[in-house]
C-alpha cells in the first residue's frame, strides 16, 4: 500500500519537464493535462526538432533551461 501511495502522490517540489517534439519513444501528447500529477510548481517545455535523447540533441538549450529554472526557485 505504501508504495502504491506514493506512486500516485503529487510531487511536491518544482519540477521542470523537458521534451522533443520529435520523441518516437514518448508522444508530446503525454505531457498535455498533468498539471493534476503536480502539488509544486511545474513548467513544461518542448523544444522544437529534438528527439527522445534531449541532453545529446540540445545539450546547451538544456542547460540554459535547467539554470533558469534554479535560479528561478532558489
Amino acid at each position: 500500500p505504501s508504495t502504491l501511495r506514493l506512486g500516485l502522490a503529487r510531487l511536491r517540489v518544482p519540477t521542470l519537464v523537458v521534451y522533443g517534439d520529435r520523441d518516437g519513444c514518448i508522444g508530446p501528447e503525454m505531457f498535455d493535462h498533468m498539471d493534476d500529477a503536480f502539488a509544486a510548481p511545474r513548467r513544461a517545455e518542448k523544444l522544437a526538432g529534438v528527439g527522445h535523447f534531449v541532453p545529446l540533441e540540445a545539450t546547451e538549450r538544456l542547460g540554459d533551461l535547467v539554470a533558469e529554472f534554479a535560479r528561478a526557485k532558489g
